[in-house]
């Protein structure tokens, strides 16, 4: 399920078929900038304008230039284990995961960190974003729920 987000964009052709689709919003002009909400996901911004519902594609006929602020509450980092490009296994804490490589003896492994979205009350997440840090990985995932 994708998470709708509020947000404001200013009206911006990019392509060909950005410009065709403005076209068919009557009085809608470049440089304009409206509220509405915006689908990460498939990168569509609805709003209403002069009364009417309408859609803008964030990259084709808009650019996005705010959304509502996500809360980091929902957001989990783990740490994997990895070997010849492996995952090994996946632990909560760097500690626990440096305990694991030496109980097993493994050498040459790596540690990444994998962050990823709760998104239901049941936990399950959106597929994570790696990173060599966990600030890396921080902000690959945010630069995604964009």
């Amino acid at each position: 399920m994708a998470k709708i987000v509020k947000a404001k964009v200013r009206v911006k052709v990019f392509t060909d078929f950005g410009y065709w689709c403005l076209a068919e919003i009557r009085g809608l002009k470049e440089g304009t900038i409206l509220e509405g909400c915006y689908n990460p996901q498939n990168k569509a911004f609805d709003f209403t304008y002069n009364g009417q519902d309408a859609m803008l594609w964030v990259n084709q006929n808009a650019e996005l230039i705010g959304n509502e602020k996500k809360s980091m509450s929902n957001i989990i980092v783990t740490i994997a284990v990895c070997r010849d490009k492996d995952i090994i296994a996946e632990f909560d804490t760097k500690k626990e995961a440096k305990r694991y490589v030496k109980d097993e003896g493994y050498n040459n492994v790596e540690y990444w960190y994998l962050a990823s979205e709760v998104i239901n009350q049941n936990g399950d997440v959106n597929p994570a974003c790696w990173g060599r840090t966990r600030q890396e990985a921080i902000e690959k995932l945010k630069k995604s729920m964009i």
